[in-house]
């Protein structure tokens, strides 16, 4: 998910796969609504293990660090709980649910899109499972950020 326009409101369905996939048509989330609404702007990857009781657990968040006197973000393991974050739609054909930051790297506290996976098994992605995500999402990011990189040295006169 992805934000939609130049203003950022809302997160909408971008890409998916399988492409056959039974989502919602045209669904849409406010940018603090739901699991990838709620990772978007807290900046943090948001577990739903039973889409059933509602609740999510922030499995890493961005925390400030200072070392020798410099700034810096770096993602870090957490097992907060949120409040109610599953928001349920007509089609629903998953049982739990992750949401991810896709970052900038260059600037972390920048969310360019959420990686949002889910499955139709309870409980379906334990410790393994959470680290292969949040690596996919760094490795997403970079991506995002290395093209963008790419963009602007080929546009500069």
């Amino acid at each position: 998910m992805r934000p939609l326009g130049s203003k950022v409101d809302q997160l909408g369905i971008t890409q998916q796969w399988p492409k056959d996939a039974n989502y919602e048509p045209n669904f849409r989330l406010e940018l603090d609504e739901g699991c990838a609404g709620t990772a978007f702007t807290a900046n943090a990857a948001v577990y739903v293990p039973a889409v059933m009781f509602e609740y999510g657990i922030v499995v890493s968040k961005l925390v400030k660090e200072v070392r020798n006197g410099k700034e810096s973000y770096i993602p870090k393991k957490s097992d907060d709980l949120t409040g109610r974050v599953y928001v349920a739609t007509e089609k629903h054909p998953f049982r739990s649910i992750i949401s991810l930051p896709i970052r900038k790297i260059d600037d972390p506290k920048t969310v360019l899109a959420i990686l949002n996976l889910d499955s139709a098994k309870q409980n379906a992605f334990g410790s393994f499972e959470q680290e292969v995500a949040l690596a996919a999402a760094s490795a997403i990011g970079t991506v995002f950020t290395e093209t963008e990189v790419a963009a602007r040295a080929t546009l500069k006169p």
